[in-house]
């Protein structure tokens, strides 16, 4: 096989340099032509077999001289097409040198005709051509590598995201292991239903929670759903279901992707037949709220998000301890608009004793760092931040947004009327319409019985539009999987 490279390479080197040695190899062809012509008398067949085989290595020639004319500067699939044609009429060779005795003797005249140019083709075969093919398999072996480094880079990265994924199916399962764990506790149903794409950890879920029942106040009843068409027996359901937000990811760049869970999830709901209140917390809950709204097409008071009722809650945390009293002292502590970003929180109706925030330092909180012009700005940024410092430490959140839950279903259930600021379709309240935001809302046994309307400053007012104009964008970009 090398032999035959070698030649390819020395026939090369023949057409490149034939000006400067014509007269020689004139003289040496006149002898070649002579041998040819004898053995064309002998075997006509086998004459134009040579033939076939000189056009053959011409033409493989003809490719790889083009191929190093072009600056070596091919991509590595055409580098890779251009060996292998040359490889193949390379073996195409082999086989005919093979297969046909008679030819190994014209080899040998051939060689014993060019011997006198031995130095010659010596010199190119170490020369311009040898030089020229070096660089081109360096090149070629460059690309390869790379290919391979690249190819090793994705499959690492599949393995690295299919981990990130089954880490947040885990934090979503521990969201609603608590959740379920507190309703228990609270001793709000008799009967509880777990639907899990996975039907094989429900089960463990139910038996695990089963062992800790004897310990609350009740036994409920704990069942696996297996199908959609069983949600009819129950009376409120609470959709946990998406993906975790990876760390430093908004919920709204997490809104294509758990968009189209909800759907799923609202299309199987809606055929099961269920006639009770909906519960979400899927972020974006404010997007996939109406997300589930419209597929299901269930009137608005009965499908209600989480909201800003989590948001809330850490703005009475923080507010609390900088004043070091307790949050049930703080009223009018709101968090409105997404549950995310761009929410907004009602400073001019907060009170602590009936002060407001920047008057707490006159009367009974000298210490209160709310006396500084820019309080407002740097508590918001506390409050729509913490969820990210808490998934950068452990991936998701799990004790706030339970409590947040089982404070929103207490309501419901109990039918206390509580005001608590839930994700809810706005039909020309504020002036908005079409469009699912936290704002606060009666609650009662049917879901939302009505929404109320904060006397919200100007300045307010333009924040909470400014909010609702980014939720509105983001329902629009998923319009299409409606």
């Amino acid at each position: 096989m090398t032999f035959f490279k070698d030649y390819c390479l020395w026939f090369s080197s023949i057409f490149c340099f034939k000006n400067d040695l014509e007269k020689k190899y004139e003289q040496k062809r006149k002898e070649l032509e002579e041998l040819k012509k004898q053995y064309q008398e002998k075997n006509t067949k086998f004459d134009n077999l040579i033939r076939e085989a000189q056009d053959k290595v011409v033409k493989a020639t003809k490719s790889f001289l083009s191929l190093l004319s072009s600056g070596i500067k091919l991509g590595s699939k055409a580098t890779e097409v251009a060996f292998n044609r040359l490889e193949s009429e390379v073996k195409y060779q082999k086989q005919f040198f093979d297969n046909h005795k008679n030819f190994v003797n014209l080899k040998g005249e051939i060689q014993n005709i060019t011997k006198a140019t031995a130095s010659i083709g010596l010199t190119l075969l170490t020369g311009p051509a040898r030089r020229a093919a070096g660089p081109l398999r360096i090149v070629v072996k460059r690309e390869l590598n790379k290919q391979v480094e690249e190819a090793k880079k994705k499959y690492e990265d599949k393995v690295e995201e299919l981990d990130k994924q089954i880490e947040q199916a885990k934090e979503k399962v521990k969201r609603g292991e608590e959740l379920i764990q507190c309703l228990i506790n609270k001793d709000l149903a008799v009967k509880y239903g777990l639907l899990d794409y996975n039907n094989q950890l429900a089960e463990g879920q139910v038996l695990d929670l089963e062992d800790s029942t004897p310990y609350f106040k009740s036994s409920p009843k704990l069942k696996v759903i297996k199908e959609y068409s069983e949600l009819r027996e129950y009376s409120h359901i609470v959709i946990t279901a998406g993906r975790v937000q990876k760390e430093g990811e908004t919920r709204l760049q997490m809104i294509e992707d758990n968009a189209k869970i909800m759907k799923s999830i609202a299309e199987g709901v809606k055929s099961s037949g269920f006639s009770g209140i909906v519960l979400i917390c899927s972020n974006p809950v404010d997007v996939l709220t109406y997300v589930f709204q419209k597929v299901t097409g269930f009137k608005s008071h009965r499908v209600i998000g989480s909201g800003t009722v989590l948001d809330s809650s850490r703005l009475k945390v923080e507010v609390s301890k900088a004043l070091q009293i307790p949050s049930s002292s703080i009223e009018g502590a709101f968090v409105i608009g997404e549950h995310g970003d761009s929410s907004l929180v009602t400073f001019s109706l907060m009170r602590i004793a009936g002060l407001s925030l920047n008057s707490c330092e006159e009367v009974s909180f000298p210490r209160s760092p709310f006396c500084c012009s820019d309080y407002e700005v740097k508590l918001e940024k506390v409050v729509y931040r913490k969820a990210y410092e808490i998934i950068t430490r452990k991936r998701a959140t799990h004790f706030g947004i339970g409590a947040a839950l089982v404070k929103i279903l207490q309501s419901i259930i109990h039918n206390t009327h509580e005001v608590l600021p839930v994700s809810v379709l706005l039909e020309g309240q504020y002036g908005l319409s079409d469009v699912v935001m936290g704002a606060p809302a009666i609650l009662c046994q049917e879901g939302i019985k009505s929404i109320v309307e904060l006397p919200l400053k100007p300045r307010e007012k333009e924040k909470f539009v400014a909010s609702a104009e980014v939720l509105r964008k983001n329902i629009e970009a998923i319009r299409g999987l409606i």
